[in-house]
């Protein structure tokens, strides 16, 4: 096993210590959702893959953007931050 798959492997058993994987934590994801927000970099080429993807597939969907860092060592923290941004955009799903 390399370094990096044993640094996985006591990643999850940790986050499943700390009861992260439990299926109470786990919210229903709704089969077809209205409105949803995207955590990623404003300026990244996969926004606008997605967006172009979605706009093909789901015209109908609402998106919201919700801009982070996605790089570096600030990242982390950045992206969580902008995970309870999303929670609180109204009518996100």
């Amino acid at each position: 096993v390399g370094a990096l798959q044993q640094a996985f492997e006591e990643l999850k058993q940790r986050l499943d210590r700390e009861g992260l994987f439990s299926p109470q934590r786990k919210k229903p994801i709704p089969r077809y959702p209205r409105k949803i927000a995207i955590v990623t970099s404003a300026t990244g080429a996969a926004l606008q893959d997605m967006l172009k993807i979605l706009e093909r597939r789901a015209p109908h969907l609402g998106v919201v953007v919700v801009p982070t860092l996605v790089q570096g060592a600030a990242a982390g923290g950045e992206i969580a931050a902008a995970l309870v941004r999303a929670q609180s955009v109204a009518g996100v799903e």
